[in-house]
């Protein structure tokens, strides 16, 4: 499993539609999940509009090939909420065990044949 951080200062006036697009339910997590190996994104508040996102893959080279295949769309989501930030940056990328929806993956797929394979410019999520 591979977790890659950002951390981000939001603009005051973004800090709704920011906290939506960047949640668990957001806009990145729903293009995300056109991967079968992406396990999730939490949204952390530090206060002051400062914010941290964890974006969870089972292997770097699963989020590579996502990125392979969705470039573009990450790209337009990436330029259509860079306006909202004052300071973002790319924290790095930690791997690590399983967590809990890796194994929920990994169940998944010993029940079944294995499915298909399958980021934000200044700042690309890449």
């Amino acid at each position: 499993m591979i977790a890659i951080l950002w951390s981000f200062k939001i603009r005051p006036e973004a800090l709704g539609p920011f906290e939506r697009a960047y949640g668990p339910e957001g806009d990145w997590a729903a293009l995300f999940r056109r991967s079968s190996f992406y396990l999730g994104t939490e949204l952390l508040s530090g206060g002051d509009g400062a914010f941290l996102t964890i974006d969870r893959w089972r292997s770097k080279a699963d989020f590579d090939a996502f990125m392979a295949a969705n470039r573009a769309d990450y790209e337009a989501l990436d330029k259509a909420t860079e306006g909202w930030t004052l300071e973002e940056r790319r924290l790095g990328l930690w791997e690590g065990g399983d967590s809990p929806g890796e194994q929920a993956l990994a169940k998944g797929r010993q029940a079944r044949p294995s499915g298909t394979a399958s980021g934000r410019s200044g700042r690309s999520r890449a």
